[in-house]
């Protein structure tokens, strides 16, 4: 099994986690950009990424 394939894929997961609730908080109107939350990667992976 290749470690970094799957670790790929779990943040590819987290990043679409982290656009649904950017989504979510901008229509509920908490956020001025929906693409800016970014609390589930920073917490898992402790870095950001693009």
């Amino acid at each position: 099994m290749n470690w970094n394939t799957f670790t790929d894929v779990c943040k590819d997961v987290v990043k679409f986690f982290d656009r649904v609730m950017g989504w979510v908080a901008y229509v509920c109107g908490a956020a001025d950009d929906p693409y800016s939350y970014t609390k589930f990667y920073d917490t898992i992976w402790g870095d950001k990424e693009d």
